[in-house]
């Protein structure tokens, strides 16, 4: 990760990797087979363990903050790691569905949280494939050569569109969602 931090994705040479890790070129490609797949490995680690430590963090007395906490940080984590984002991609369905899976249970639970303070229009499933597929629209548009400020601008849009659509417009249409709340977004 050294070297990707320090140089990008061009500093990946088969020579520098060999050096950083103490390896040879044959060690390297029969675990990685190519540079790409190197990448692909260093991305996926790196994604695992950022959903490892949304995983542990300590929900906030405010479960609406976390659930758009969640959001920005994906967004962020991308912006700090397009390299690695992109080259997610490049690993297929196999690579990324489960980790969007992994994104999604973790939206599912705040969401599921925030449903206890707030009657929401659908489940914290749905909510979640629907939060984690607006995210990941903002991440694309940043792959696409979106700017950042716009990227940020439009996730925050987006992310807050969103959260409206999922609270429940008409409390009295759901009468087992708890009490009843008027009240938009803050």
């Amino acid at each position: 990760m050294k070297l990707l931090r320090e140089g990008g994705p061009a500093s990946l040479t088969t020579r520098a990797v060999c050096d950083c890790a103490g390896v040879t070129a044959p060690t390297l490609y029969h675990h990685f087979g190519t540079k790409d797949g190197l990448l692909r490995a260093l991305a996926h680690a790196e994604l695992q363990a950022f959903f490892a430590r949304k995983q542990r963090m300590k929900p906030s007395q405010d479960a609406l903050r976390d659930v758009r906490r969640g959001w920005d940080d994906w967004v962020d984590f991308a912006i700090d790691h397009t390299d690695l984002v992109r080259a997610l991609q490049t690993g297929g369905s196999a690579t990324v569905v489960p980790l969007r899976e992994t994104a999604q249970a973790i939206a599912a639970g705040r969401l599921a949280r925030w449903a206890m303070s707030t009657p929401l229009a659908m489940d914290p499933a749905t909510g979640s494939q629907l939060l984690v597929a607006g995210a990941n629209t903002v991440v694309q548009l940043l792959l696409d050569g979106m700017a950042v400020t716009e990227v940020r601008s439009l996730s925050a849009l987006l992310r807050d569109g969103i959260l409206v659509s999922l609270r429940l417009s008409e409390p009295s249409a759901c009468p087992s969602a708890g009490a009843p709340s008027t009240s938009r977004l803050p």
